[in-house]
């Protein structure tokens, strides 16, 4: 297979990169600013890399990167999400809440009608979010903003606590 040109290829590795500080501080802005569709994508792209972040520690040989490249056999979000439970990172409720995760982000990516968190066949999906309890603390916290943004977004007040088994 041919290489793609080195301006793909650059865009590609930005689109890669890990914000800073400065950068998560313009991304918070977009969360607001841009609408519900541009929440949902943006806030499961967040969930998605804090899922691989916390696989790629987890990971300790020289390879580890390569699984998780365009290509790799942990490329997808879904992929992400087998693997981290299967190894135990978190349980069936939170792998429940990331798989309606990553399809409010699919969803909205290819919706071809207007999309706010208060249509009903959205609203729906979200209120079928739970609020598990989860080890990893910094999966935790950014779990409990992606739920607490979405049910204010939609009128949801009902938060179900659970244990994560």
């Amino acid at each position: 297979m041919a290489s793609d040109p080195a301006y793909l290829e650059t865009f590609k590795q930005y689109a890669k990169s890990l914000p800073s500080g400065e950068d998560r501080d313009v991304m918070e802005m977009e969360y607001y600013a841009e609408g519900d569709r541009a929440c949902a994508i943006l806030q499961a792209i967040w969930t998605e890399l804090i899922v691989e972040r916390t696989l790629r520690a987890r990971l300790r040989f020289e390879g580890a990167a390569q699984i998780f490249d365009v290509n790799g056999p942990i490329s997808t979000f879904s992929d992400k999400i087998i693997m981290a439970y299967g190894m135990g990172i978190f349980g069936k409720k939170t792998r429940h809440d990331l798989n309606l995760i990553r399809h409010l982000r699919n969803g909205s990516a290819h919706c071809r009608l207007p999309l706010r968190f208060n249509t009903p066949e959205v609203k729906l999906v979200c209120d079928h979010l739970l609020l598990p309890d989860i080890d990893s603390l910094a999966l935790f916290r950014h779990f409990c903003l992606i739920i607490r943004f979405i049910m204010a977004a939609n009128g949801t007040t009902k938060i179900i606590r659970a244990n994560d088994t």
